[in-house]
C-alpha cells in the first residue's frame, strides 16, 4: 500500500521542557484533596487491561503500541481510554469504543467505515491481557474475536511533544506479517508466556468470521479526518435562539447575518452534511503554501494504488 506521509514531527523545546518538569508542592496538595474528597465512579469501573497495537489509517507501517482500560457497559459495549504506556505517567493518546457482532450489523453502512474487526488480533494473538494467566485470559479473548472497534487517536507521544492536530482514525491488523517485529517484541516483553505459545492456544479459539463491512482499507477504501473550517452562516449563536427578529435576547453579533439563515435548510443540517462525512480527495502539497497550513490540513487519502495487499 502507498501512502504519502503526510505527519510532520513538531519540534517544540517550550512543551518538551514543561512536560518534563515535576509537579509543585502546592499542585500534589490539590491532588490529594481531590484524592481524598472527589468521587471517581466512572474510572472505578474500569477493569480491563489490555495492550495492542494500531496503525494510522492510510499509514499502515505508522504503528503504535496502544495500552486500553476498559470499562464494560454491558456484554455489547466496552469503552476503553487508551494510553502509551502502562506506567503511572501514561500519556493519555486516544479512545476505543468495542461493539458487539450484533450492534456492529445494527449501524448504517456510512457508519460501518470507522470500524475495525478484532478476530485476527486475537486469533494471530497480536491482543493481550496483561498479568492474566491463559486461563483467564482464553474466555476474555473468545469474547473479544467477535467484536468491534471503533478508534482515535488524539496524540502521537513518539513524534510530538504535544497533543498536536485533528484525531486520526485508526486501524488494528487483520492478517500475519503486518505488525512491524519491533512492536511485536515489544509487546511481549513483559509477558509470561511467548507469542509462539500464546498464538497456539488463540488459534484454538473458535469465532465467526468478521464482516466484509469492516477494516475497510483492505480494499482501498481509505478514510482519515481532516479539520474544515465551515461557512459563514454558521457563525454566532443567532440561528439558534429564538426565531422572532425581535426577541431581545438574540446577542447583536447575528446583526450583520440576518436574513442569511435562509440559505440552509437547518443550521444542524448544514453541520450533518459538512461534518458526518468522512474526508475524501488527494491532498497536494504546494511548496508556496505555508507549512502550517499543510500540518492543519494533510490528510491520507484513497490512493490508486491502495487495493494493493500490504
Amino acid at each position: 500500500m502507498h501512502h504519502h506521509h503526510h505527519h510532520h514531527h513538531h519540534e517544540n523545546p517550550v512543551a518538551e521542557q514543561a512536560l518534563n518538569e515535576e509537579k509543585s508542592a502546592s499542585h500534589k496538595l490539590l491532588d490529594l484533596g481531590a484524592k481524598l474528597l472527589q468521587d471517581r465512579s466512572p474510572i472505578k469501573s474500569i477493569h480491563q487491561h489490555l495492550v495492542g497495537v494500531h496503525f494510522y489509517n492510510g499509514e499502515p507501517t505508522r504503528q503504535v503500541i496502544a495500552h486500553h482500560f476498559c470499562a464494560h457497559l454491558n456484554d455489547d459495549f466496552h469503552q476503553c481510554v487508551i494510553y502509551d504506556s502502562d506506567k503511572p505517567d501514561a500519556k493519555l493518546i486516544g479512545i476505543e469504543y468495542v461493539i458487539s457482532a450484533k450492534l456492529f450489523h445494527s449501524l448504517p453502512e456510512e457508519e460501518k467505515k470507522y470500524w475495525h474487526s478484532h478476530y485476527f488480533e486475537v486469533k494471530g494473538a497480536v491482543l493481550r491481557a496483561p498479568g492474566l494467566p491463559q486461563l483467564a485470559e482464553t474466555p476474555v479473548m473468545t469474547h473479544l474475536a467477535n467484536t468491534y472497534g471503533k478508534t482515535f487517536h488524539t496524540w502521537d507521544t513518539s513524534k510530538d511533544s504535544l497533543p498536536y492536530g485533528p484525531p486520526s482514525l485508526m486501524m488494528s491488523f487483520t492478517a500475519d506479517n503486518q505488525i512491524q517485529k519491533p512492536l511485536l517484541d515489544q509487546l511481549y516483553e513483559s509477558s509470561s508466556t511467548t507469542y509462539s505459545d500464546t498464538r497456539s492456544v488463540r488459534e484454538k479459539i473458535e469465532a465467526p468470521p468478521k464482516s466484509p463491512d469492516a477494516d475497510q482499507w483492505e480494499t482501498g477504501k481509505v478514510y482519515q479526518l481532516q479539520l474544515q473550517r465551515l461557512e459563514g452562516e454558521l457563525r454566532g449563536f443567532h440561528h439558534h435562539l429564538n426565531e422572532n427578529p425581535a426577541d431581545p435576547r438574540e446577542p447583536v453579533v447575528g446583526d450583520h447575518l440576518r436574513g442569511t439563515e435562509e440559505k440552509v435548510v437547518s443550521s444542524s443540517d448544514a453541520l450533518d452534511r459538512r461534518l458526518v462525512k468522512p474526508a475524501e480527495g488527494v491532498h497536494v502539497h504546494h511548496p508556496q503554501i505555508d507549512d502550517q497550513f499543510t500540518k492543519a490540513t494533510s490528510i491520507s487519502s484513497p490512493h490508486p494504488h491502495s487495493s494493493e495487499k500490504l
